[in-house]
């Protein structure tokens, strides 16, 4: 039985810290659930809900670009989000989403830590989006004066308005990347209090800059702790553990395992195989084929293992071997067409590497899989009866594979080499 599903959507997504922040609070009380990290680009984000919806997605995170946009697909907002006009948390109610706002509180926590008392403070908050109407909602509840200013107002503006803030926050994705940062050393001056809603390994380029200039920090860490606590205690109705969330994000921060392997997933017929084999040669990666790694051990065929006992025994095999093939990094590593189905697995493939989805009309797969009798699922079929079993399974499917991938390319009338290019200008 899966465990209950949580996640955050966004793009870029891969980044994010809130996967290990939630599932060492899920661990720490006992609560089986798993909660993963999910890449939703714009014009995906109605079908992704759709997809979480029809998996009974017990609670949501959004980040960016979707803190707005999201609006649109939930049943109801509770009055702070109604206020602020952004939704980070979505707590799925029998059926209902409905959405919230913790940016806010968690901001506020953060920055009274800081700051004891608000109340006339001039905060400047670059950013429109989501976060940065988040911050300015909680500042001006506070009695703050409060200037937002749009990327393009930056420049033009920050450099007046910086001499008379106390508090400056960086509400943009600037920092994401090395060096990013919209704010030049110059203006930056001792006893400013600076809040980055950015979070990286090392530290952000305007958290390294403002402390070497005296400033007063605070790190976007400490904000997702707060606001990722807050949405904790929404979907389970317990207070988590902050200390543990706290210590799984600096672990994060500070871990030097890299995701260096290739995950490739997707229906059978999709062409993991001979992908993986072609892709791994050109980037000079081990490959990993994680069926041949289950019947090696077993020593017997898949099709033996399904008629010996059932599936759910094959899929606990498979689980295993996949926790064993991450283990060996630089990999490419083509996984069985099934494996998502485990919330787990797709967990272990996110948090090791990078996923991506191959792609393949039923049409297509059928045919390439013409003549084989080693499939399990199609045994007995005759070409109108496979055809029709590949689509039922591809749409039952379709939302695991939804959650899992971080990339996506088709398969359909390409070379083996051609697809295997496609992959590696993604990377």
């Amino acid at each position: 039985m899966n465990a209950s599903l949580y996640c955050v959507i966004g793009d870029p997504i891969s980044h994010s810290l809130s996967p290990a922040m939630h599932n060492a609070a899920f661990a720490k009380l006992g609560i089986n659930a798993i909660y993963l990290a999910v890449r939703v680009r714009k014009e995906e984000l109605g079908q992704a809900i759709a997809h979480l919806k029809i998996l009974n997605v017990k609670g949501i995170n959004v980040t960016i670009p979707h803190k707005v946009e999201i609006i649109k697909y939930l049943d109801k907002l509770d009055e702070t989000a109604k206020a602020i006009g952004a939704v980070n948390t979505i707590v799925n109610k029998n059926g209902k989403l409905i959405g919230y706002n913790t940016d806010a509180a968690g901001a506020l926590i953060a920055i009274k830590k800081k700051v004891k008392n608000l109340k006339g403070k001039t905060a400047v908050i670059l950013g429109a989006g989501g976060a940065a109407r988040a911050v300015s909602f909680a500042l001006n509840k506070e009695g703050a004066i409060v200037r937002m200013l749009s990327r393009q107002e930056i420049a033009e503006e920050l450099p007046s308005l910086i001499h008379e803030a106390n508090i400056l926050c960086n509400c943009t994705p600037a920092g994401m990347h090395e060096g990013d940062s919209l704010i030049p050393k110059h203006l930056l001056r001792k006893g400013l209090v600076v809040f980055d809603a950015v979070y990286k390994k090392g530290s952000t380029k305007l958290i390294r800059d403002a402390e070497a200039a005296g400033c007063v920090t605070i790190s976007g860490e400490e904000m997702l702790v707060n606001q990722g606590a807050i949405a904790f205690e929404l979907w389970v109705g317990k207070k988590p553990n902050v200390g543990i969330m706290l210590e799984a994000v600096s672990k994060s921060l500070r871990s030097k395992y890299s995701k260096s392997n290739i995950y490739l997933i997707g229906f059978m017929g999709s062409g993991k195989t001979s992908v993986g084999k072609a892709l791994a040669k050109k980037l000079k990666m081990k490959y990993i084929d994680v069926d041949e790694q289950i019947e090696r051990r077993a020593r017997k065929t898949i099709a033996r293992i399904f008629e010996e006992g059932s599936e759910h025994k094959f899929r606990k095999m498979e689980k295993n071997a996949i926790v064993l093939a991450s283990k060996i990094k630089n990999s490419v590593i083509a996984v069985g067409g099934g494996a998502v189905l485990d919330y787990i697995n797709s967990y272990r493939m996110q948090q090791t590497g990078k996923v991506i989805l191959l792609r393949a009309s039923p049409q297509t797969i059928v045919k390439r899989l013409e003549g084989e009798s080693t499939r399990p699922l199609l045994l007995g079929l005759n070409k109108k009866q496979r055809l029709e079993r590949t689509k039922k399974l591809l749409k039952l499917r379709e939302p695991f594979y939804a959650l899992a991938k971080q990339f996506e390319v088709s398969t359909n009338e390409k070379r083996v080499e051609e697809i295997a290019d496609e992959i590696r200008c993604l990377l």
